[in-house]
């Protein structure tokens, strides 16, 4: 029987929650798992378990500090390693922020992106110097590092020199929540304005700016809006601000916290959904959107390439205007089809899960003999 350790202290956020959430839970159910130890806070974990079945074979210890601060790495040693009351096979971390001291016998790390190493203009130096001290940690001892796409393995492999040369590749997931729209629902749409749409937090690589602008160079007698999951009000006013768009302000609406069903019907019914990011380690978003059939316009960047293959549009400009007549062409492509959008064969969760648990099984059964 298998016994993992999850770091669990992002349940909650953004795409490493879901990336926790999606392949734990899937976990919970396999027969030969006996327990998952979920590192985090309880009054995250325990509602979203409630949710589950086989619940009964997790088990909480609490771990509230935030990750990438001395106070996690002080919690680590004085509460978390001392109330644990089993060893696990393997401690999975969803994120670099390992323990620096008395690190679990058995780990593997997943590395999602190098984007503080990749885009140093973007991050202040303190702050790289300390993650690079992390991420040459992972490699250190009997550990495992996993990563979600060809871009990050060669950004890792780079940041390594040579330390690390076998790095695992196992691609995010799409719910089965996100498809197209059925007859029905196509049937019962109601036209509304056209509008674009942006799943992203406020993060500079994420680059909201330029969508900003986008809407700006788009008819506003057309009603063209944004809508933005993600970011706060607060978020988009500052915004607004930096890039000098005020004036769209009262076009660009927050939608606060969605669930997957609303967020389904926003990916179809957007015009277009925007992923503008300068870099990416997996950009979910974008599967999400064309698991729906919805249309997706990306800039062009080396992380972006594979996005072709699933038939989103890749835009080497940076010139909004030039989003902006893309955008255009694209609404009048859609009101000339009259044809059903089909599904987009994409990378689903259940694959997800199961090959990232492959890697735990075999670092288990490696280590043993380490």
């Amino acid at each position: 029987m298998f016994h993992l350790e999850v770091d669990a202290r992002l349940l909650q956020a953004g795409g490493i929650g879901r990336f926790i959430r999606e392949t734990t839970s899937r976990w919970l159910n396999r027969r030969h798992v006996a327990a998952v130890r979920f590192l985090g806070r309880p009054e995250e974990i325990e509602p979203w378990l409630a949710q589950l079945e086989c619940a009964d074979r997790a088990e909480i210890l609490p771990w509230d500090a935030r990750p990438f601060t001395a106070s996690a790495q002080l919690t680590w040693l004085t509460k978390v390693r001392a109330q644990a009351t089993w060893e696990p096979d393997v401690t999975l971390f969803p994120h670099f922020d390992i323990p620096v001291l008395q690190h679990p016998k058995h780990s593997v790390t997943v590395v999602h992106d190098l984007i503080q190493f990749e885009l140093t203009d973007l991050f202040p130096g303190w702050k790289r110097f300390l993650a690079a001290g992390l991420l040459r940690r992972t490699a250190s001892g009997p550990r495992r590092i996993v990563t979600v796409s060809e871009a990050s393995r060669a950004s890792l492999l780079r940041f390594f020199a040579g330390r690390v040369t076998d790095v695992d590749i196992v691609p995010n997931g799409v719910s089965r929540v996100f498809s197209p729209l059925t007859v029905e629902e196509q049937t019962n749409k109601s036209e509304g304005s056209p509008f674009l749409l942006c799943v992203a937090e406020d993060r500079p690589h994420k680059n909201l700016s330029l969508a900003m602008k986008v809407l700006s160079f788009l008819p506003e007698r057309e009603g063209w809006r944004l809508v933005m999951v993600g970011p706060t009000r607060s978020d988009i006013e500052s915004i607004c601000k930096r890039t000098g768009c005020l004036p769209v302000l009262p076009r660009v609406e927050s939608t606060g916290k969605i669930s997957d069903d609303q967020l389904r019907k926003l990916y179809c019914e957007a015009s277009a959904v925007l992923v503008p990011s300068l870099l990416e380690g997996f950009a979910l978003p974008a599967y999400e959107a064309r698991a729906c059939g919805q249309q997706v316009l990306a800039l062009r960047r080396p992380w972006s390439e594979k996005l072709e293959r699933i038939g989103v549009r890749l835009l080497t400009s940076t010139n909004p205007r030039v989003w902006a007549r893309m955008l255009l062409k694209v609404r009048s492509e859609k009101s000339t089809s009259k044809m059903m959008k089909s599904e987009v064969e994409v990378p689903r969760w259940d694959d997800t899960a199961e090959r990232l648990l492959g890697v735990l099984q075999e670092c288990a059964d490696g280590f043993s003999d380490y």
